[in-house]
Order: structure tokens, then sequence, then C-alpha cells
């Protein structure tokens, strides 16, 4: 593949490719979604990183175990108390006991006191000396024990909230391989059109939600009012949502959103848009410069710039992102 043969699309281009539904390389397609996938993995890494301390709290591991069989033993209580963390707070309790090999084994508990630790009241007292609870645990697997009636995973607020960032980021992740899939659709089945931008939508703030419409000129003036101050504007305005329209292939015309990159200079002419569209809901047309810059069209049809060591490469480090925090966790609740 050479650059003479490959070129970026533009919309000349496009009315050379074959009709819908065409092939999309393989290699088109994971750029695409090794695209998507690695802002959300480095995310949920730092997310996962700070809930490893409510991870481990939560004992998963032992739970399951104890879940599989439990061996009842009779156990010393050595110290209950409650704990704060931030607005949170939970009782635990700790306790030895002796499996029969004769090893001594120390565990944790959580949740509300037994019957009889309550008539003790050994959270407000302290506990009296050989005070005998009752424990259950795993044959196989001593570490993993509870004192009977209690909880062997912390459950309370302060280990269950920093979960709710990972669910986010899980959100997040999805939301992007959605948006993948949506492209490689439009690039399969999309009909290419010539799009007229006609507004662009300017925010006041970060807080205007709606904007306000102007054309490409007024926008430009107030764009470039504001970076007056910068010692070297920049020439290109990103990131612009524009409103532009297009004909389809029925001659209905629509309108859509979108965003792009103009010209910031004055006086210079607003170039057309190349875009597709699906026949089924045109009003979500998408210019193709959005699409990825990789993409690029040859006689044979739709061609991924990118080399495949640079796919292979996001992939590896999306999924490095998300893995090694889960392994790091799991070898800690296997080993210890």
């Amino acid at each position: 593949m050479t650059t003479t043969d490959c070129r970026h699309p533009s919309y000349d281009r496009l009315k050379q490719l074959e009709t819908p539904p065409r092939a999309v390389p393989l290699g088109l397609r994971l750029h695409l979604l090794s695209q998507a996938v690695l802002m959300p993995s480095l995310a949920f890494c730092l997310a996962l990183s700070f809930g490893l301390p409510s991870l481990v709290h939560l004992n998963l591991l032992n739970a399951w175990r104890l879940s599989q069989g439990s061996v009842a033993v009779q156990g010393t209580l050595t110290g209950c108390g409650r704990q704060f963390d931030l607005i949170f707070w939970y009782r635990y309790y700790q306790y030895t006991f002796r499996p029969p090999d004769g090893s001594l084994q120390t565990g944790m508990s959580y949740g509300s006191p037994t019957p009889a630790m309550e008539a003790a009241r050994v959270i407000e007292r302290g506990v009296p000396s050989n005070f005998p609870v009752p424990v259950e645990y795993a044959p196989e697997h001593p570490q993993a024990s509870r004192i009977r009636g209690t909880n062997a995973t912390n459950v309370a607020g302060q280990t269950l909230w920093p979960l709710a960032f990972l669910a986010c980021v899980l959100f997040i992740l999805l939301g992007q391989l959605v948006e993948s899939r949506a492209k490689i659709r439009l690039l399969r089945h999309g009909v290419a059109a010539k799009a007229t931008i006609t507004a662009c939508r300017y925010f006041r703030s970060t807080d205007d939600q709606e904007g306000q419409l102007l054309s490409v000129d007024a926008y430009r003036a107030r764009w470039r009012a504001e970076h007056s101050r910068d010692c070297a504007p920049p020439d290109v305005m990103t990131g612009t949502q524009c409103l532009f329209t297009f004909l389809t292939s029925d001659r209905q015309e629509i309108q859509a959103t979108d965003t792009v990159s103009l010209d910031a200079r004055s006086g210079v002419a607003v170039s057309d848009l190349a875009v597709l569209y699906l026949p089924s809901v045109p009003t979500k047309a998408s210019v193709l410069d959005n699409l990825g810059p990789a993409l690029l069209t040859s006689a044979t049809g739709w061609q991924c710039g990118a080399r495949w060591w640079t796919t292979c490469l996001w992939f590896l480090l999306g999924f490095s992102f998300m893995l090694v925090p889960m392994v790091v966790w799991a070898l800690w609740e296997w080993h210890r």
C-alpha cells in the first residue's frame, strides 16, 4: 500500500467507493476499538488502584471458601471495636482459634455482634479474659474464617463507595465500545454526502448547555477576540460544534450536528464537509474526519493508515491497565 494509492478520504474519493454494504478491514476495526479502549482502561487502572484497599477489606475469596464448606471450632475473642473512616463506621472482632493440627490461627469478622457478645457488651466494656466465641473456618484454608453469626467480608459504606468509581469507568468503557461499533456500522452501511456548514454553536461558559447559534464568520470573530491576548493564537479552531445540511440520495435536505475543525483566519472560505449517514437515521450523520485519522480510501475500499504494531500496542496498554491491578489483587487474596 503506497501513499499514492491510498489517501485520506474526501467527498470525491468517497463517491468512488463501492455501494454499501462495503467491507471494513479487520485492521481498521481493531484500530477503532483500540482507540476506544485505551483511555477508559487507564481510568479503570487508576480507579481500581484507588479501590484496592476496599477490595482487600471485602475478603471475597475467604467468603467464597467458607461457602464451599466450613468446620466449627471454639475460639477466643481477643479484641473488638468500632472503626471510623470518613463518615462511615463499622464493627470488627479479632479472635484466635486452633484447628486440629494445633496451629494458632487469627482472624477478623465484621458486622453485628453475636447475642453472647452483645450481652457482655464487649464493644463498650472491652473483651473479658478468655471470652469464648464459635468460629467457622474452611478446612483446607483455615485463614478463611469468621465468628459464627458475623461476616467474613466488610460490606460497610467506606468499603463499597470506591467501587462506584469502577462502575462509572466501566460504563464509560461500554459507551466507547458502543460508539466504535456505531462507527464501524457507519463505514459499512453509510452513504456519502457533501455537507455545508450553516451555523456554529458558541458556549459562553462550561455551564452553558445549549449555547448560542452564530454564523461561521461571527463565531470566528468571537473566537479570535477571546484569543487576542495569546502570544501565538492557533490558526485552527478544533472541536467546534457545527450545524450542517446535506441532501440524501432521494434529495431530502437533512440537518445534523457534529464537531469539526475550522480555519480561524478571517476571510478564509469554509470548505464543504464529507459526511456519512445511514438511510434509516440520516440525522445521525458523522463528519468523516471524526471517524479516525487513520481512515484511508483506495481502489479496493476502506484502508487503515495505522501500523499494525501501533494497534497492538494500544490494545496491550489497554489490557495491561485493566488486568495488572486485578492480578495484583487476586494474588494478594490467594496467598494471604
